[in-house]
């Protein structure tokens, strides 16, 4: 699971059935250089919103309900904050 930074959204007109009714959206993971990867977001998190994206294919068949979707990132948390010691 990473924490990433939703940077924006890909408005497309044509998608795999699965797909329709997601939002799918671009996200960089923080702290690293380039590596921007797209996740299907699963909470409605908007374009700026801090996020736990994991890349299992068993959460984004629980998102779709499909048992072999086409994807495997998906936003599954939002950040409020974070602490450290």
């Amino acid at each position: 699971m990473k924490v990433c930074t939703v940077i924006g959204q890909v408005i497309s007109t044509s998608k795999h059935a699965l797909l329709q009714g997601q939002k799918i959206m671009v996200v960089k993971a923080d702290g690293e250089e380039g590596g921007l990867q797209v996740a299907v977001d699963g909470v409605q998190a908007g374009i700026g919103s801090r996020v736990l994206v994991t890349q299992s294919g068993s959460a984004g068949a629980e998102l779709t309900g499909g048992e072999m979707p086409p994807f495997r990132s998906v936003i599954v948390g939002i950040v409020d904050e974070e602490t450290s010691k």
